[in-house]
């Protein structure tokens, strides 16, 4: 996509920028970076990298709609026991995200 603008930005960090475009990218991020593509006379479009992550969204959905009950019956109401975050499986799954386009 000749002409497109790459914009990508983490928090605290400043925006990095690429024109035209390469069959594959890869850059690395920390996890509250977002990517930004400004196509020539088009609207542009920005992605959250955690939210783009599929994984990391059905772990996110395992704590919000209170599935981790299901391995914590006994969990008090509000509670939210620290093994039900999954750290390790959020680790892993925010190593890498895919944004095709």
């Amino acid at each position: 996509m000749a002409g497109v603008q790459i914009i990508s930005r983490s928090a605290g960090d400043p925006a990095v920028a690429w024109r035209g475009w390469r069959r594959i990218m890869t850059h690395t991020h920390t996890h509250s970076g977002r990517v930004t593509v400004v196509p020539p006379g088009g609207k542009a479009r920005t992605e959250y990298l955690a939210n783009a992550n599929p994984r990391v969204m059905a772990l996110q959905r395992h704590l919000y709609r209170g599935r981790f009950l299901r391995d914590f019956p006994t969990c008090a109401e509000g509670d939210v026991p620290p093994k039900a975050w999954k750290i390790g499986e959020f680790r892993e799954a925010m190593r890498t995200v895919e944004l095709v386009y």
